[in-house]
Order: C-alpha cells, then structure tokens, then sequence
C-alpha cells in the first residue's frame, strides 16, 4: 500500500533467477529505486533513495549488478552499480543515456543516447567490479526526446543482434515500424 507521500510505483525488473522485483516509487517529487525479495516473508527494501531519480533499473543476467537512469549529474545518464550492497557506482553513459538492457550473457550493455542512437557497451565484471569499455554507436533509433520518461522504447535480443524499436506517433517525423535486420553488416559499409 502507498502512502500519502509515495506514488507512481511501477515494477521495471524482475530477475532472471525469480527472486528479485525491482520496481521504482515516487516519493518527495522524485523516484527511488527499490527491490522486493519474492519470498513469503520478503519486504520491500530501499536500494537507490537519494535526491536525484533513480529510474528504468534492470538486473544483469547473473542478478549481481543493476543498470540504471539516474539525473544526478543533472542530465540523465546510465550508471551500474552491485547488486544487493549497492557500494560504488560505476558511470556507463557519456554525455547522457536512459533505458539500460543486458545482453543475456552479461558481456554488454545497450542504452539510448539522449540524441536518440543506440549505444552498445563492452562490460566484465569480476565479483566486486566492473569494466566497461568506451560507448559505441549501433544506429539511430529515430526516436526524438522525451524518452528518459518512457519505458520499454526498445528490445534487445539474448544475443544482443536484433532489436525491436518502438516508436510513438508521438515522436517527431514518426514513420511505420520499422526492422532493421543485419545492422551489423550495414555499419561496415
């Protein structure tokens, strides 16, 4: 039950195992990030409550990491942090991104740049951090702003070579759905 101060609760995980939801709540104007054990006795614990958002949290693969929006630098951008002691935070984003998604191995990271591209991240990870490698371009999604309040705006695959976009009519110069197939081969060229 939400309190008079909380609202806008919606559940933006659930983890590959079955033990975990993360979900994220509005409180005092701004979002926090919390996770639910889903056992008979589990209870709501807190994970990311601070002053920024904290948003659009996805577990990795393995349940050992989170990826998540957060404005705390005063424009979103993507960040990673361990999961369940959520210590030290690690940066994935350059000048701004929203909507994290794993591979299915763990061994990358895909996010939306605020411009609307597709941003493919190297990650490995050793029981207490994690490494990632500088953002790359894969394609222009289309979409045009307003998405770091969106949810689901794409789709990865397990193997991380196909995706599904979904654009709004909302979106500037809004055209049919489109699949983009074999991206890989045409980034080459």
């Amino acid at each position: 039950m939400l309190s008079s101060k909380e609202s806008g609760l919606e559940v933006t995980d659930w983890s590959l195992d079955g033990r975990f939801l993360l979900y994220e709540i509005k409180r005092r104007g701004t979002y926090d990030m919390l996770v639910l054990p889903l056992q008979p006795d589990g209870k709501s614990q807190g994970l990311l409550e601070t002053p920024a958002e904290e948003i659009q949290g996805q577990f990795s693969p393995d349940v050992r990491w989170i990826a998540y929006t957060s404005n705390e630098s005063g424009s979103p951008e993507v960040y990673v942090r361990a999961f369940p002691d959520a210590g030290a935070r690690w940066q994935v984003s350059v000048r701004g991104g929203a909507q994290p998604r794993w591979r299915r191995d763990g061994k990358e990271l895909f996010y939306l740049a605020l411009d609307g591209r597709l941003m493919s991240v190297p990650v490995s990870t050793t029981p207490t951090t994690i490494e990632t490698d500088n953002p790359r371009v894969l394609f222009d999604t289309g979409i045009r702003g307003g998405f770091t309040d969106r949810r689901n705006q794409y789709l990865v695959t397990k193997d991380g070579q196909r995706f599904l976009v979904n654009r709004s009519d909302e979106d500037e110069n809004s055209a049919p759905l489109t699949v983009v197939m074999n991206w890989e081969a045409a980034r080459r060229n």
